[in-house]
């Protein structure tokens, strides 16, 4: 099976995700969080497609300069497996400067991830129930604003003074291009989804940790 419909199969799945989520969320006392949602992802794209190996959790570091992590999924055989990665965010758990920046550390890990592993491809997803994220960012994570209509041009840098888990700040500099177009799960809902496909170029991106001068 090839990337192009691997890449339909889990954007499908992630249709009924996100459709289940604004359901549930409207009518249950259901406690969502992003292993909640990556794993019915897993259940909607093995129920698609029952022979497709889907691997949850797969080990991946992207750098040496990055501690060692994982891909939220990995969808198909190598060569030609789609990796996945998974953000949701509500509105109540806050953190918007830093979920922006997380945001771009996901797809500078799908990045390097197809970049690793040629004939493989990214997909990167994000469902909110927080329209903030559509809006123009400021502050420290300014650079890394996901507001509704940005353009991310390859090769920019954006730095930020600190981040959740880099308190000494980084730069991140991607080789692909991306437009941040959200659009609402259900017209008239409060949830937005952002997806975008990662494809192989041919430079790596990078990260850089800021260190504090001695």
């Amino acid at each position: 099976m090839c990337c192009r419909q691997l890449t339909s199969i889990v954007r499908d799945a992630w249709q009924l995700v996100t459709q289940d989520v604004a359901r549930i969320h409207a009518g249950s006392s259901v406690a969502l969080n992003e292993d909640l949602v990556v794993s019915w992802l897993r259940t909607r794209v093995e129920e698609a497609q029952p022979s497709l190996r889907v691997e949850l959790r797969a080990p991946f570091q992207p750098s040496t300069d990055f501690s060692a992590g994982h891909m939220d999924l990995v969808c198909g055989i190598t060569p030609g497996e789609i990796a996945v990665e998974v953000k949701f965010k509500k509105k109540s758990g806050g953190a918007r400067p830093d979920n922006r920046i997380e945001a771009f550390i996901d797809l500078f890990k799908l990045e390097s991830y197809v970049y690793q592993h040629p004939g493989s491809e990214g997909l990167f997803l994000w469902l909110t129930d927080d329209g903030g994220y559509l809006e123009v960012g400021t502050g420290r994570a300014a650079e890394f604003s996901t507001h509704q209509g940005r353009i991310y041009s390859p090769g920019t840098r954006i730095a930020a003074s600190r981040s959740r888990r880099h308190t000494q700040g980084l730069c991140i500099t991607l080789s692909g291009e991306y437009h941040f177009n959200w659009r609402q799960v259900v017209p008239g809902n409060l949830w937005y989804t952002f997806t975008t496909e990662v494809r192989r170029c041919n430079r790596p991106p990078t990260l850089v940790l800021m260190h504090p001068l001695s």
